[in-house]
């Protein structure tokens, strides 16, 4: 028979279970929570502060940018320190006025037929050729002296006549509300209408009537019955009036009353990388030449 080997019990006590574990007091817990909390709102804030300082060098570094001198020639206005006349539109029997400006010693006006003009429509002065307009502009090709200064994100209208393009800086439009130009032979003149949308504000208009190039400046008057008043420019040839409608630039009083400009072009308002990438052969109106004589009546 075969031998069995059997275990007898002992004496031994039983294996300990393990100790439970100790519970984490409360306090420690809130003080933990506490903890985080403050941390978290303290990344916040100090998050919230680094963004704002990164903005705000954003802005200083586009406010260095758009206040960098780019040079643009002759295109601030001319201030007068002379008073208008109190009665700035009077009336004689075969003819209405209203005042233009002080010159050489004396106040000049600008002439009407009775009837051309309705007062109440009319607001001003502010003094003929106040706001400069340019007659003879100065354009730069690529690679001129302002050419690659302008920011890129500049905001210049855009003309594209006959397969030429030209870009006029939207600060120089603003500031001499009128360009008198030749593009590929053709008189033009381009507007610059205030406090309208910006891709309607600048038009291009053909500056010929009757066979005749006309030029214009800016009277320092504006016609309307609700704001914003649109600015009446004059022609240096018979200093008609002229005010843009859906028709086009329309002579509203003078001797050229009733004769009606075409519109050419509406011009896109874009930024100038834009432009410049579309358009890489585009001319660059930089300013005004104000050596050249300004047109004789």
């Amino acid at each position: 028979m075969a031998h069995v080997d059997v275990a007898l019990p002992t004496d031994q006590p039983p294996p300990e279970s393990p100790a439970p574990a100790k519970k984490t007091p409360i306090y420690v817990n809130i003080l933990a929570g506490v903890a985080i909390i403050a941390l978290s709102a303290f990344i916040f804030s100090y998050g919230q502060t680094l963004y704002a300082e990164w903005k705000s060098l954003q802005r200083e570094e586009d406010r260095a940018k758009h206040a960098a001198v780019i040079g643009y020639v002759d295109i601030t206005p001319r201030l007068s320190y002379a008073k208008p006349p109190k009665e700035w539109f009077r009336q004689e029997t075969d003819a209405h006025f209203l005042w233009s400006r002080w010159h050489q010693g004396k106040h000049e006006w600008f002439k009407f037929a009775p009837g051309d003009i309705d007062i109440k429509l009319i607001h001003g002065p502010e003094g003929r050729d106040s706001i400069r307009a340019i007659e003879h502009p100065i354009v730069e090709m690529r690679g001129g002296e302002h050419f690659d200064r302008v920011p890129e994100d500049a905001r210049v209208a855009g003309l594209e006549f006959k397969g030429k393009h030209m870009a006029y800086p939207v600060v120089i439009l603003e500031r001499v509300r009128a360009v008198n130009q030749e593009v590929d032979g053709a008189p033009l003149v381009i507007i610059w209408r205030p406090f309208t949308n910006a891709d309607e504000a600048a038009n291009a208009y053909d500056a010929t009537l009757d066979g005749r190039r006309l030029t214009f400046g800016t009277s320092g008057y504006y016609s309307g019955t609700h704001t914003p008043h649109r600015p009446l420019m004059y022609d240096h040839t018979t200093e008609s009036f002229w005010m843009e409608n859906d028709e086009g630039l329309t002579s509203v009083a003078g001797k050229s009353k009733g004769a009606t400009l075409k519109r050419m072009h509406v011009l896109p308002n874009t930024s100038w990388a834009t432009w410049r990438a579309q358009h890489p052969g585009s001319g660059l109106v930089i300013g005004a030449d104000r050596t050249t004589p300004s047109p004789a009546l």
